[in-house]
């Protein structure tokens, strides 16, 4: 599932990785948004735009985003959850599983947060994504979560 153009694709590998991190976050602070407001269509293109950059970061072994990768993977796959399309929700974990179990990826040193075995682990175990979200990107709670939660159900409008 492609989110972004092909141009702004391009433009957006060329980036540095601090420029892309800054753009991620831009995007995923306005997710939050339209995730307090319910506006789950832009809740969507949102966070998918910043999966899609995140994923980029993975052609460049130079580039760490498996934490953004894996915290957009997230909330994008339970949006999907809340809005009644859980093939496509399954499909972004498979998609974000795949590109951190490149060869070597799990290896690669860096100096992040946390590891991507700790992001795998966290992908594996839909039980935890709800805790690593919130240890890792404090949204604002809307309810009792900090992003979509499969419990709820709600239409696209």
């Amino acid at each position: 599932m492609k989110f972004l153009c092909p141009k702004h694709r391009q433009d957006f590998s060329r980036l540095s990785l601090d420029q892309q991190r800054d753009i991620w976050l831009i995007w995923m602070e306005r997710a939050s948004a339209a995730y307090a407001q319910q506006q789950w269509r832009d809740l969507i293109s949102l966070v998918g735009c910043a999966f899609e950059l995140a994923s980029l970061a993975h052609n460049d072994p130079r580039k760490h985003m498996h934490l953004e990768l894996t915290l957009s993977a997230i909330c994008l796959s339970n949006t999907f959850r809340e809005v009644g399309e859980s093939v496509l929700a399954m499909g972004i974990i498979d998609s974000a599983l795949e590109q951190l179990e490149l060869e070597g990826m799990v290896s690669m040193p860096c100096n992040c947060q946390c590891s991507v075995s700790e992001c795998l682990l966290a992908l594996n175990d839909p039980e935890s994504h709800q805790a690593f979200f919130r240890d890792y990107l404090n949204w604002p709670t809307h309810g009792n979560t900090t992003c979509p939660s499969v419990e709820r159900r709600h239409t696209l409008h």
